[in-house]
């Protein structure tokens, strides 16, 4: 995957945000002659994702954080990095959608790449549980990776292929999925 460097990026903070070490990110990229000097508009090589380390808990979790005011509780994400990869999804005391976005019917999950132009790599609807006041969800993710985003966010009805509403909830799959 190719990243574009932003103004005030280092290999080290690129390689935090996308799960790699600075090592990593220098070995896909052997024309970098120091990587001490990077410059915004250059493009650089982020190593395929690698398999999972031996030994490596195929699940990991991530906290889901607030984006609106409206939501008070973090939600948290389960997540299988093993085959098959899936995704579960659960978010507690979430308003209705209506109340966080007019018009809308329904909170739904996107599980969105890194990449320019981002890709959709799953969008599934968040249902509500009749239990503690919590949604859940799950899904199996084809091509789910470390460098992916979870965002939650109100949704009409009929949705189109990408996020229209204001993300209420989300985060990083490199903040839980990291090599050892």
């Amino acid at each position: 995957m190719e990243y574009v460097v932003q103004p005030g990026d280092t290999i080290y903070e690129i390689g935090r945000r996308f799960g790699y070490t600075v090592d990593q990110i220098v070995a896909a990229n052997p024309n970098l002659k120091d990587p001490n000097l990077i410059y915004p508009g250059e493009v650089l090589e982020l190593p395929e994702p690698s398999p999972l380390p031996d030994g490596h808990p195929p699940w990991c979790g991530l906290v889901l954080w607030s984006h609106h005011s409206k939501v008070s509780d973090p939600g948290m994400a389960l997540i299988c990095m093993g085959e098959p990869r899936r995704l579960q999804i659960a978010a507690r005391k979430l308003p209705s959608p209506k109340d966080v976005r007019d018009h809308c019917a329904k909170y739904m999950v996107w599980v969105l790449s890194s990449a320019d132009p981002v890709v959709v790599r799953a969008s599934f609807v968040l249902q509500p549980a009749y239990f503690a006041d919590t949604w859940f969800s799950s899904k199996e993710v084809e091509g789910l990776c470390r460098q992916d985003h979870i965002h939650i966010t109100p949704e009409p009805m009929e949705n189109g292929p990408m996020p229209t509403g204001p993300m209420v909830m989300g985060n990083h799959m490199a903040n839980c999925c990291h090599e050892n």
